[in-house]
Order: C-alpha cells, then structure tokens, then sequence
C-alpha cells in the first residue's frame, strides 16, 4: 500500500537512522528536501512532526515582463566569487545557531500549516478550549462528524480522529460519564454543569 504523503515527509530524510512503516529497510537521511512548486501539498494531518519539518518560503515578486533581463545568467557568472562566499558565510552561520528562519517565512508557515489544520479549525469553531475542560469522545467526535461533512473535509474513522486529538495535545480522560477529553468540551447552554472528577478527586467544570 502506498504510503501518504504527509508519512513520507514524517519518514523523510531527515536527523536519525529510520526504518520505513512498510518494512522496506533502514537508510541513513543524507539531504533535505526542498520543493518547488505552484500549489502547496495538501495535509491529511498537522501534527508536531510535520511542524518540525515545514518552512514556507514565500515568493511574493513577480518582475514585469517588460523588466526580465534573458541575460542575467550570464551576468552572474562575474559574481561567482561573491555568491560562494556568501553560501560559505551562510553555511558557517548555520553550523553556529541552526536554521533560524527569517519572521516571513515562520509567518508564511503558521499561515499555511493553520489553513491545513482541520483538527484545529474544527475546535476553533465547534468547541471550548481551556485545559479544566472536558468532553465526553462520542459527542465530540458526532460534532467532528458534522463539521467535516459540511466543509467538504475527510473525517476519517474514530481510531484516526482520537489518535489526531491526543497528538494536538487533548488527553483521554475517562469517567463514570463515559471516554472522554480534557482541554476542550461543546458548549453548553448551562454553565454550571459539571464535568467528571480527575484522579485527584478535584471537581472540572466546563465553564
């Protein structure tokens, strides 16, 4: 079966020895991967290990017909020297603090991973989000259902959608009410219904 997209850039090559989902072997990462392209790749999931690997670069010049030089190529050839010893400063800057990315394009990439997060998107608009909360899992996932059948986005099964909730940072709790989260809950149109004791016998409430 292949795998996703967003699998492959997990698996990509990146930092330490990896052995593949599908068993295929162990290879050592020797490069990063650069893609250009018109249309950004669509995520099934944004999840800690796709923001760790994710820098935008945002190319918002177009030069005007009129103003492209055909022999700008050639015109940097004279500056070789130049251009290497500023890739060579660049590298040495690198070895010394690490990528650190410029604010456009850390700006550029939280756009574009908060436009790819459905999980997210979908708390913003359907749920309360406080960490004394707590919604019980078969409601919110009926919501995460109906959110996605109206925005035209993959639900995928209820296994997926809890794996996706504990990778965003909610944690299963369960109660006499049933399996549940912490972090977040639908609203109600009481506020003074309260939600199931944790493990030290402390009352949540949901507002």
């Amino acid at each position: 079966m292949p795998l996703h997209p967003d699998t492959r850039i997990v698996l990509g090559p990146f930092g330490k020895p990896k052995t593949d989902s599908q068993r295929v072997g162990v290879y050592q990462p020797q490069f990063k991967l650069i893609i250009a392209g018109n249309h950004k790749p669509s995520l099934k999931n944004v999840d800690e290990a796709i923001r760790r690997r994710f820098h935008l670069v945002p190319f918002t010049v177009t030069i005007p017909p009129g103003e492209r030089d055909k022999d700008f190529p050639d015109k940097l050839k004279a500056e070789w020297g130049g251009i290497l010893a500023w890739a060579i400063e660049g590298c040495l800057e690198w070895q010394r603090i690490g990528l650190a990315p410029p604010t456009a394009v850390t700006d550029a990439t939280a756009e574009y991973l908060a436009s790819e997060d459905a999980l997210g998107t979908w708390t913003d608009a359907r749920c309360n989000v406080a960490p004394t909360l707590w919604g019980q899992s078969s409601a919110l996932f009926k919501s995460w259902t109906s959110w996605c059948e109206e925005t035209n986005e993959a639900r995928g099964s209820q296994k997926e959608w809890r794996a996706r909730m504990i990778a965003a940072g909610f944690h299963s709790h369960r109660s006499s009410k049933g399996e549940g989260f912490m972090g977040l809950a639908l609203p109600e149109p009481t506020s003074d219904r309260q939600a199931p004791p944790d493990q030290t016998g402390e009352n949540y409430y949901d507002r």
